[in-house]
Parts: structure tokens; C-alpha cells; sequence
């Protein structure tokens, strides 16, 4: 086996004011494997050949959020989060099948190609009082061909409740999270 892999991202941050941000993120993430039986060893049908098998997997992605805080009372104030963000990957497998070398023409095998891609928004609210009451509701849609052109967009809603307090040196923070989350379907290989 040999494994390989890189990532590469860049992170851009502006705020035009002191209550308002933007973030936009861009990624790439490649991994590559190698397997191969180079030697024959005749312990069976099954290893008395030689094989080889490549596969390359290649994302890339684009996250855009901004956030903007707004004072509410001088006791309350809202944070207010919107984005967006994609990805598309492509995974590229070669297979020798089973044969007598791995040089030159392999023999019988196979190649896969499998794109995918998948596209969401979000956009949450946080109402906060005196800095230790938080309540938070947020929405996210997902575009993804796997859920099927029935099912999109598919959403997702999140909210809850927070209470902070310092007791000595110690925040102590209670919550009630609620959330559904969303699953894609795994791809079937074609």
C-alpha cells in the first residue's frame, strides 16, 4: 500500500465595521492511494497473480459566511449568521485486474470515475441576554443529487437554549441543544 495527500486553503476575513464580518474559505483536499501485489506467492488462486489498483480523490471548496451583531436593548443584543458553501469531488479509480505483469498493457480491468457535488445555505440567529441567556435558531437547505430531485432542497432546522454563569473560577454553562441533521445517502458505485 502506499498513501499520499495534500490540502491546501485559504482563509479570508473583512470587517467593514465593528459589528459586521464577512469570512470567505477556499479548500482543496487531494488523497491518492496505491495497492499492488508485485510478487507472486502461489499460497492460492487468489495470489498467484499480480494486480494493481490507483485511486484519486480530488475536493474542492467554497464556504462564504457573514455575521453581523446587533445591539437590541443595552441588556440584549442578536447575532445574526448567513452563508453559504459548496463542494465538488471527483474519484478516479484504475484497476489492472488480476494478471502476469504490471508494465505495459495490464490486461483486463476497469476505470470508475465518480463526481459528486453538494451545495448548502444557512442562515442562524442567537438572541442573548445580559450575556448569559442564549437563544439560537438556524436553518440550513442542502442541494445534493444523491437525496433525489424529489427531496430538494432538503432542510434542517437547529435551536436552543443556553445559560452561562461564573461560579468562582469556573463557567459553568447549561444547555438544551435541539437539532435534525441531515445524511446524505451513500453513493452506489455504478
Amino acid at each position: 500500500y502506499m498513501l499520499g495527500g495534500r490540502s491546501l486553503g485559504a482563509t479570508i476575513n473583512y470587517a467593514p465595521t465593528n459589528w459586521w464580518s464577512h469570512e470567505l474559505l477556499v479548500g482543496q483536499d487531494i488523497s491518492e492511494m496505491q495497492f499492488q501485489r508485485n510478487k507472486f506467492s502461489y499460497g492460492g488462486p487468489a495470489d498467484s497473480l499480480l494486480f494493481l489498483m490507483v485511486t484519486r480523490f480530488d475536493k474542492r471548496s467554497l464556504r462564504y459566511t457573514t455575521n453581523a451583531r446587533i445591539p437590541v436593548t443595552s441588556l440584549a443584543q442578536l447575532d445574526l449568521t448567513l452563508g453559504a458553501d459548496t463542494w465538488q469531488s471527483l474519484s478516479s479509480t484504475v484497476s489492472s485486474g488480476e494478471t502476469q505483469k504490471l508494465v505495459g498493457e495490464l490486461g483486463p480491468g476497469g476505470f470508475l470515475r465518480q463526481p459528486a457535488h453538494n451545495t448548502g445555505g444557512f442562515l442562524q440567529a442567537q438572541f442573548g441576554v445580559l450575556d448569559q441567556l442564549f437563544f439560537t435558531y438556524g436553518l440550513r437547505a442542502e442541494w445534493n443529487p444523491d437525496f433525489g430531485e424529489e427531496a430538494l432542497p432538503t432542510y434542517a432546522p437547529r435551536y436552543g437554549v443556553a445559560y452561562t454563569t461564573d461560579l468562582g473560577p469556573i463557567t459553568a454553562k447549561l444547555r438544551r441543544p435541539g437539532r435534525s441533521q441531515i445524511r446524505a445517502p451513500a453513493r452506489l458505485a455504478l
